[in-house]
C-alpha cells in the first residue's frame, strides 16, 4: 500500500512539475525575394541582449528552435553575406508561466539583395526590428504587430528606390 502512495505522490509531481513549464517555439524559413530558400543564414538568438542559440538554415532554408522560456524579451537575428539583415523581437515578459501552454511562432523571413544600396542607407535594420511579436492576454497567444510590420516595409522599400 506505501509503495501504491509512493508512486502516486511521484507522478503528482511530475505532473504538476511539467504542467507549469510554458514554452515558446520558433520555427520557420528564410527565402530570398524570388521565394527561393536561403541556404546557409546565419541565425542568432538573444535573450534579455544575451545571445542563447545560433543556428543556420540548411538547403530548403528551414529553422526551428525549441523549447524557449517565456518571461523575456526575444531578438531573432537574420544574416546572409550580400543580403540584408533583419531581426525581429518577441516579447514575452506578459505570459504567465504557470500552466501548460506552448506558443508555437512561425516566422518566414524573405531577404533581399543589398547590391546596389549602399550599407549607411540599411543600418536602421541592425538597430530597429523589422517586425515586433507580443502577448495577447484576451486571445492568450502571440500576435505580430501589423501596423508596426507594414511601417517597417515602407521604410525599407523607400531606401531600396533610392
Amino acid at each position: 500500500m506505501t509503495k501504491y502512495i509512493l508512486l502516486l505522490f511521484f507522478t503528482f509531481i511530475a505532473v504538476t512539475s511539467f504542467s507549469q513549464d510554458s514554452r515558446l517555439y520558433l520555427k520557420g524559413k528564410v527565402e530570398i525575394e524570388t521565394k527561393e530558400p536561403l541556404l546557409n543564414c546565419h541565425l542568432q538568438l538573444f535573450m534579455d541582449d544575451n545571445l542563447v542559440k545560433v543556428d543556420t538554415t540548411g538547403p530548403s532554408g528551414m529553422f526551428r528552435m525549441d523549447s524557449l522560456e517565456v518571461g523575456h524579451v526575444y531578438d531573432l537575428y537574420f544574416e546572409a553575406d550580400g543580403y540584408s539583415l533583419k531581426f525581429v523581437r518577441i516579447d514575452t515578459k506578459k505570459i504567465d508561466p504557470k500552466g501548460l501552454t506552448k506558443y508555437p511562432m512561425i516566422i518566414d523571413m524573405a531577404l533581399f539583395s543589398t547590391s546596389g544600396i549602399k550599407p549607411e542607407k540599411l543600418y536602421f535594420l541592425q538597430t530597429e526590428a523589422y517586425a515586433v511579436a507580443k502577448y495577447n492576454k484576451e486571445k492568450d497567444n502571440i500576435e505580430w504587430d501589423l501596423i508596426y510590420l507594414e511601417k517597417m516595409k515602407k521604410k525599407v522599400e523607400e531606401v531600396r528606390k533610392i
